[in-house]
């Protein structure tokens, strides 16, 4: 199921070295090729892999997708932040079970986005609740991976959020957001 524009000749070539790139924007394309390459290593075995992120974010809901796929995959996950990990990248950082940083990569967390909203939505105050209720249920749902993985409180969590800042890896260790600083 690999496609031309899915997959190309690096990332191939990586998986066969037990490492996925993320890089770019969190997106259903990026979904499908963590799944297909996940897929592939359970048929090896379920090796050690390395995760490779570059990336200001994306889809909350297809980085929670990468973020369950990850989680749930059985071998060890390196995951090594290079330039940035922000936003849903950041959350798709914590399902890494050694979270790396390289020295000068910045992370960035903050309270979800909707860019897209159309008029009709707007004008309806139903459908507005009914995308804030969405938006607070996922939004919830990140403030509790991110507890969880660092050990803080969600209020703890919620008032990073608010900064909206990127962290330099020192602050995110120092948040436990990451485990090394490379």
């Amino acid at each position: 199921m690999w496609k031309n524009n899915g997959i190309d000749e690096v990332q191939k070539s990586l998986l066969e070295k037990n490492t996925i790139s993320l890089g770019g924007e969190v997106d259903h394309d990026m979904f499908l090729y963590v799944r297909e390459a996940l897929l592939r290593l359970i048929g090896r075995g379920s090796p050690a892999i390395t995760v490779l992120i570059t990336s200001r974010g994306g889809s909350v809901k297809c980085g929670l997708d990468i973020y369950d796929a990850l989680r749930s995959y059985p071998g060890e996950k390196t995951i090594i932040v290079h330039a940035y990990a922000c936003s849903m990248a950041a959350v798709i950082l914590q399902s890494g079970t050694r979270r790396v940083a390289m020295r000068h990569a910045d992370i960035l967390i903050h309270h979800i986005q909707q860019e897209q909203i159309s008029l009709d939505v707007i004008r309806s105050p139903a459908e507005i609740a009914k995308m804030r209720n969405v938006m607070e249920k996922d939004q919830l749902r990140i403030y509790e991976i991110l507890a969880g993985r660092t050990k803080r409180t969600v209020a703890e969590i919620q008032r990073v959020c608010v900064k909206d800042r990127k962290m330099t890896s020192e602050q995110a260790k120092a948040l436990r957001l990451i485990d090394e600083i490379r």
